[in-house]
């Protein structure tokens, strides 16, 4: 071999060197950070970082022509492990999987099997009812159309109340006028098919469910505001990207563990990644949240988690000490709760505890505090609906095959139906190719349907 061409061959061979090792130093510097930060080990927090960030030990030039040529993730790792080791790891990993989730329902250690068949332990009680209140509860009780997307008051998104529970909509709904509020006008009556959530206007729209009474505010990043709405720098102080706010009292005594929150759906995902990277992501979510239940690759996909471990800000507050709930600046305060909050604590401190089963079911949301429940995050734009995890964009509408995302506070409790304190939907019309409740532009819409009850409309039904 010419002495020139080994030298280039020696000059390539010591570039990808030094590129593999710079990208495997930045995956671990990666891990071992995520791992501090989390409180869990290097070990479990590896496998989903390095599956996200692969793609940091390959030369940009090669990485081009392996993505022009349509090689995906799975595909790579398929070739490697088959060239390098004899098989195909992801086939092995998969079939593991699949393994561990049909062993899943056999019975465990002080497990027996009910009349029905289902697993129950010591005092009776199906182990698996919060799967099945998960996957029956979902389901729609109807399907309310959704009004043509230019009438739409906050375009190119829409909060509503969701059809899985009754919600009776009161006072500061959204339109196109801006927010419709009783006490500017007495007589104004809320649309039975319509009434949706002020986004960015700085007021709060007042809702009442079989198990709570209260309001909710939204402030959406992007999202076109008033003279007088929120204020971009507002997020930029707060960090976030959305924040959904729900304050109120609840109508019934509820135990702090039975009431979850999450997401939920009715049909799978499309456009799923590889599930061997679905399932790493769900093992790395659990270790961050313990008490997390979460199937995104079921029929029926949902995750939940009780809500006190999951809330940005859990605050408790007597009706005369209450903030009002379009305060920006409410801060935590959970010594109302009791039992280990009596002296205050941390907001890691409280996750922790609403985690533990046995703590937080000692624990209860009473009927003579307010409450407010503030959800922030940095990662989802409602704007673009898309996720955004910092080197890349990923597009909610690709994958969720025409459903809305969520938010909601749920009561579960064992031989009993699941009951909604609240439950609202955030649509955005990149949803709409996929979904059934999509009206036409032009299409027949009756703007003369009152009811004061924002509940299911069955009339109105797609």
């Amino acid at each position: 071999m010419p002495r020139l061409v080994r030298l280039a061959h020696a000059r390539a061979t010591l570039t990808w060197l030094a590129h593999f090792s710079c990208g495997a130093a930045i995956i671990f510097a990666v891990t071992l950070t995520a791992a501090a930060l989390t409180g869990t080990t290097a070990g479990v927090m590896l496998l989903p970082i390095a599956s996200v960030l692969w793609q940091v030990t390959i030369p940009s030039d090669a990485l081009g022509k392996m993505r022009a040529r349509g090689y995906t993730s799975e595909g790579v790792l398929r070739v490697l492990s088959s060239r390098t080791i004899g098989f195909d790891v992801v086939a092995v990993v998969q079939d593991a999987f699949a393994r561990v989730r049909g062993g899943l329902n056999a019975p465990r250690g002080g497990q027996r099997r009910g009349r029905n068949g289902d697993d129950e332990d010591e005092d009776g009680i199906n182990v698996r009812y919060r799967h099945e209140v998960a996957v029956s509860s979902v389901l729609p009780r109807g399907r309310r159309r959704l009004p043509p997307v230019n009438t739409w008051p906050h375009r190119p998104v829409f909060v509503r109340a969701s059809a899985r529970t009754t919600t009776r909509t009161t006072d500061g709904w959204a339109t196109r006028n801006g927010p419709c509020l009783m006490s500017e006008n007495p007589n104004a009556r809320v649309r039975v098919v319509d009434a949706n959530v002020p986004v960015n206007t700085e007021t709060a729209m007042s809702f009442e469910t079989e198990l709570f009474v209260g309001k909710i505010v939204c402030r959406f990043k992007g999202v076109a505001a008033s003279a007088s709405g929120t204020k971009e720098d507002w997020f930029t102080r707060k960090r976030c990207t959305f924040q959904v706010l729900v304050q109120g009292r609840f109508k019934e005594r509820v135990r702090c563990d039975e009431l979850l929150t999450g997401g939920e759906f009715h049909k799978a995902f499309v456009n799923v990644p590889p599930r061997a990277l679905v399932y790493a992501g769900q093992q790395f979510f659990k270790a961050l949240t313990p008490s997390l239940q979460i199937d995104m690759l079921a029929r029926v996909p949902y995750y939940y988690a009780p809500l006190g471990s999951t809330l940005t800000i859990l605050a408790a507050h007597a009706p005369e000490d209450a903030p009002d709930a379009t305060d920006g600046e409410i801060n935590e305060c959970t010594s109302r709760l009791g039992g280990p909050f009596a002296s205050g604590v941390s907001v890691n401190e409280r996750c922790r505890i609403m985690s533990d089963v046995e703590q937080s079911s000692a624990l209860y949301y009473n009927t003579e505090d307010v409450y407010t429940f503030d959800y922030k995050q940095n990662v989802l734009l409602f704007d673009e609906y898309v996720l955004d995890v910092g080197f890349t964009k990923v597009p909610l509408a690709h994958h969720l095959d025409g459903q809305p995302l969520s938010f909601f506070a749920k009561q579960v409790r064992p031989g009993k139906p699941a009951r909604y304190a609240y439950s609202y939907e955030i649509w955005h019309e990149s949803l709409l190719a996929a979904a059934a409740e999509r009206t036409p532009i032009g299409a027949h819409w009756d703007v003369d349907d009152f009811d004061n009850d924002d509940d299911i409309d069955h009339a109105a039904a797609a």
